[in-house]
């Protein structure tokens, strides 16, 4: 539990033990009396461990499994990626190896491999002519 874990039981407590309403609760840790009301129910049954969040300490549901992750990473060591864009590597990555991945993903992927550098583009140049006088 972190500090402001602490805080947040501390002040659930209070409203357990009846020392502070719901309202003074809600006022102090930035949330709405209803969130109050879910996280005192949630104390009354898990104990001080229902104020953490449910996936604290587990991966989360969205993660890559690794041998999907150590499959594409392989893949995409191979020169024939070279100069290609995320976009394209990740319809070739799906029709050549049968690895479906979002765009993000193979763009993430890309970039840690060291196999693409985003680059910014640049700023579109306008020339400003001169007003006309009168």
């Amino acid at each position: 539990m972190g500090n402001d874990d602490v805080d947040r039981l501390r002040a659930i407590r209070d409203v357990l033990d009846g020392k502070r309403t719901q309202v003074e609760a809600a006022a102090v840790l930035g949330r709405s009396e209803r969130q109050v009301q879910r996280l005192c129910a949630k104390v009354r049954s898990q104990g001080n461990r229902g104020i953490l969040h449910g996936l604290s300490g587990r991966a989360s549901n969205n993660h890559l499994e690794p041998a999907l992750f150590e499959q594409a990473l392989s893949a995409l060591h191979h020169p024939r990626w070279e100069g290609f864009r995320p976009t394209f590597v990740r319809e070739k990555l799906a029709q050549y190896h049968g690895i479906t991945l979002g765009e993000g993903t193979v763009r993430k992927l890309m970039i840690a491999s060291g196999a693409w550098t985003a680059r910014r583009r640049g700023v579109k140049h306008r020339a400003w002519r001169p007003r006309r006088p009168g």
